[in-house]
């Protein structure tokens, strides 16, 4: 039988790793959001200045060099985008958050309802194949460390290292818990 501690534990550590894609989605879901207004507004303020101003505006030329540097900064972004391939990543830790959090409930659940031996299991296997996928997915030390923190304010634990309960998601120095 599974002691409450395991889960706990195998809760806080769902919880961090749903903390990581959580903060991994927003990033790339504005960078892709970012990138698509950059495609539009050279379209639109071109048109825009030209349907106000006309053809012969005098400051035309200067717009236009304006909107070609924008032109080209959105085709790099864009390119760049393709190879470290954004949309399969924001997909990838969308899933991943909304997985780990559902992980981290049920083992909640586990301590507060009858503990019982097969449904720990079923919830242990549910985890390690959700943790063999993430780490492939290169979590860095700082992002270990923002989950750590993460799921050490969730459910009130104090740091193994620091001994403090974080009150926010504030690093600290702590090498285990901070240290941005």
């Amino acid at each position: 039988m599974a002691t409450p501690q395991e889960c706990w534990d195998l809760a806080l550590e769902s919880f961090g790793t749903a903390d990581i894609f959580e903060q991994r989605a927003r990033t790339l879901s504005t960078r892709i959001r970012l990138l698509g207004f950059t495609g539009l507004v050279q379209s639109v303020l071109v048109g825009a200045v030209v349907t106000s101003f006309g053809i012969d505006f005098k400051y035309l030329k200067g717009v236009l060099v304006a909107v070609g540097a924008i032109a080209v900064a959105q085709a790099v972004l864009s390119l760049w985008s393709l190879f470290a391939n954004w949309d399969s990543s924001l997909s990838y830790a969308s899933e991943s958050q909304a997985d780990n959090t559902r992980i981290s409930r049920r083992f909640v659940d586990l301590v507060t309802t009858q503990n019982n031996t097969v449904e720990f299991q079923v919830r242990r296997a549910e985890y390690e194949a959700r943790e063999g996928q993430d780490s492939k997915q290169h979590i860095t030390e700082k992002e270990k460390r923002r989950g750590m923190r993460a799921g050490l304010r969730q459910f009130k634990r104090a740091c193994a290292q620091c001994q403090v309960v974080p009150a926010s998601m504030t690093p600290t120095k702590c090498p285990v818990c901070g240290n941005p």
